[in-house]
């Protein structure tokens, strides 16, 4: 396992960070985690992100070249009645992403949502023991993650329309 840190620059006239060399990256290693820390210098948003992984084999990189599909073994780990939890987390992360200027998979990749649909934490404690989720997004985060699996372990008759 080893340790890349990357800082994301942030573009004012789009209000979004540039992430072209974490995309390059991750087509050329196998990541196991990504890790943010958002910090405010001289009034300029700094993202630094923390990624462990591991280097892919040559075989494994010649083939990253020519993908054109994502990876989406995620889906595997869902049932179609999951999919309904996994909708609701990703339209989540797609709105706090957006709001915040972020890349959607810097809050939770697609596999972190659908092992947060399958396990569906009911505390920080269990959160936090999902890859990927650690002290910082729990703490930002983790309240409203929580808030949605709760709602989907909630018997129909109880959940009151807003």
């Amino acid at each position: 396992m080893q340790i890349k840190i990357l800082t994301l620059s942030f573009n004012p006239l789009t209000g979004l960070f540039d992430d072209s060399e974490l995309q390059n990256f991750m087509a050329m290693h196998n990541v196991a985690s990504v890790r943010d820390y958002f910090f405010i210098k001289n009034d300029q948003p700094i993202l630094t992100l923390v990624i462990t992984y591991n280097p892919l084999d040559e075989d494994a990189v010649k083939s990253s070249s020519t993908r054109t599909k994502a990876d989406d073994s995620w889906k595997k780990m869902l049932t179609e009645a999951d999919m309904g939890l996994f909708t609701l987390l990703r339209e989540w992360r797609g709105k706090k992403a957006k709001k915040e200027g972020l890349p959607p998979y810097i809050l939770a990749t697609n596999k972190q949502l659908a092992t947060i649909v399958k396990v569906k934490p009911q505390s920080i404690t269990e959160l936090l023991k999902i890859e990927g989720v650690g002290e910082g997004k729990a703490k930002k985060y983790g309240e409203e993650i929580l808030s949605l699996t709760k709602i989907d372990t909630m018997p129909t008759n109880e959940i009151k329309p807003e």
